[in-house]
């Protein structure tokens, strides 16, 4: 009599699963961590979809400690935060996003 085995398998898990192992190999390979301030609010939607590091509550806003992977990765990223995030860290960065800013200024200004 032949013996069957059913095996279950969850999409969600697999991908949960999936999703763990790549950031911790992008952690292991690439480190880019960035110092932004937001509110409470943001912090939580940023903590469901970043890789923090540290979260520091100050009063109605919190600092969080995030890894970028990179400088590239940090400058795309970047910029879809604006008006939602302040970038503190590092210098570099935060210089990026004020010509950016001031770009998008001179063109739709």
């Amino acid at each position: 009599m032949p013996i069957f085995i059913i095996h279950y398998f969850s999409l969600e898990y697999h991908w949960m699963r999936q999703e763990t192992a790549f950031k911790q190999l992008c952690t292991e390979k690439e480190y880019y961590p960035v110092l932004i301030r937001t509110n409470k609010k943001q912090a939580g939607i940023i903590a469901k979809r970043m890789d923090i590091i540290q979260s520091v509550q100050e009063g109605s806003h919190c600092t969080l400690t995030v890894n970028m992977y990179s400088y590239e990765a940090a400058c795309r990223d970047a910029m879809d935060w604006i008006g939602r995030v302040e970038v503190v860290e590092p210098v570099t960065l935060r210089q990026f996003v004020k010509e950016e800013i001031n770009r998008l200024q001179r063109i739709y200004g």
